[in-house]
């Protein structure tokens, strides 16, 4: 089964998470898989490759919660 259109290019996107999250905030996305009605994003941390967060891939398109790219701390 194919990804959305919305979804296709997330894999190997980065995101700067605006709250640390197993005290990082930078990732990338590693993988999508379907989960429920929706899709989830398994992301890493960049700076630590042990460190995975699952969410839904709907998530990422908030600006409250992810940033696209990698944000410097005096960004947020």
């Amino acid at each position: 089964m194919p990804l959305p259109p919305r979804l296709t290019h997330l894999v190997g996107s980065k995101f700067t998470a605006t709250a640390e999250l197993h005290g990082w905030r930078q990732f990338h996305v590693v993988g999508l898989r379907k989960a429920g009605a929706g899709y989830e994003a398994e992301l890493r941390a960049s700076c630590d490759a042990t460190v995975e967060v699952r969410v839904p891939a709907k998530s990422l398109f908030d600006r409250s919660a992810w940033l696209p790219g990698w944000r410097p701390l005096s960004e947020l």
